[in-house]
């Protein structure tokens, strides 16, 4: 690990790095959780909901 991974360069890469690799982690939960939702909700069971 560097020790100067915290420290901020005068153009800024060290900030673009790490919103980068929080967009990344971001997508890489958001994504598996908005499939499983959308197929949990296209396989309901229709008759479930008759009287």
């Amino acid at each position: 690990m560097r020790p100067d991974s915290g420290s901020v360069t005068i153009d800024g890469r060290a900030d673009a790095a790490a919103i980068r690799r929080a967009i990344a982690l971001i997508a890489l939960v958001a994504v598996p959780v908005v499939y499983g939702g959308l197929y949990l909700w296209a396989n309901q069971d229709p008759y479930a909901k008759f009287p």
